[in-house]
């Protein structure tokens, strides 16, 4: 096998495996905005398109489309416990 095969290969893998990353998190935070919201369909997908200062101006669902999705899901789940600290006080 020649070493551009070889190359396209790798990335072809390389790439396969970010998508994969990806739909996860994105299927993460998918369930993780459900819950804050109580199932909500138009707020998740209100949450979901605003632009938000806390991931610099962007979307939520572009950070996860960019590869932030993971400062997405610890932000919701920052957001789940303190929602869980106040009920339970």
């Amino acid at each position: 096998m020649k070493t551009e095969e070889k190359l396209s290969r790798a990335h072809r893998r390389t790439h396969q495996a970010q998508a994969r990353k990806s739909k996860h998190l994105l299927l993460e935070v998918c369930q993780l905005v459900t819950e804050l919201f109580k199932g909500d369909s138009e707020d998740v997908k209100n949450w979901l398109y605003t632009p938000i200062d806390i991931f610099d101006g962007d979307t939520p669902l572009e950070c996860v489309i960019d590869g932030e999705g993971k400062r997405v899901v610890t932000y919701l789940k920052e957001q789940l416990q303190l929602r869980k600290d106040e009920e339970s006080k």
